[in-house]
């Protein structure tokens, strides 16, 4: 049996799998990965997660591609129980829109100015939960479809 190709791919092309989840493999249940996630600290999570790279193939193009910085944060936070905030393209976007200045696609922009940044949005907004503005923080992040 061939293996299963994308649609759009060119035939006899077939998708790479690679395992950039590797780092989670030797963990036998979701309470040892709570427990051992932070063993080199939250931060050294991050940069090994956002490392890794997978091969893309979309309409029959083949590209490398890194884990990045939206999903090594999105793991991070689901597995931190939600004590690191999610950090993806609109959550970027909106801190643009709020501050007026950069937010890069950066693990270490991430690590020594987003959680600080978050956190004094949570306070002056009186938030009850990190989650209610990392929800907040993603709708504000959409793209706007008028000028207004």
């Amino acid at each position: 049996m061939e293996p299963k190709r994308p649609s759009g791919a060119t035939p006899g092309a077939v998708q790479e799998k690679h395992d950039f989840l590797n780092p989670l493999k030797s963990v036998d249940t979701l309470a040892d990965l709570r427990k051992g996630y932070f063993g080199n600290g939250p931060a050294e999570f991050v940069r090994e997660l956002a490392q890794p790279t997978y091969t893309s193939v979309r309409k029959g193009l083949t590209s490398s591609k890194k884990f990045g910085l939206s999903r090594s944060t999105t793991v991070l936070h689901f597995l931190s129980g939600g004590e690191f905030p999610i950090c993806d393209s609109r959550v970027r976007r909106a801190i643009r829109r709020l501050t007026g200045g950069r937010a890069p696609n950066t693990v270490e922009w991430y690590l020594k100015a987003f959680r600080d940044l978050f956190q004094a949005i949570a306070t002056e907004c009186g938030a009850l939960t990190k989650r209610s503005v990392d929800k907040a923080l993603f709708a504000y992040g959409g793209k706007q479809t008028r000028k207004g």
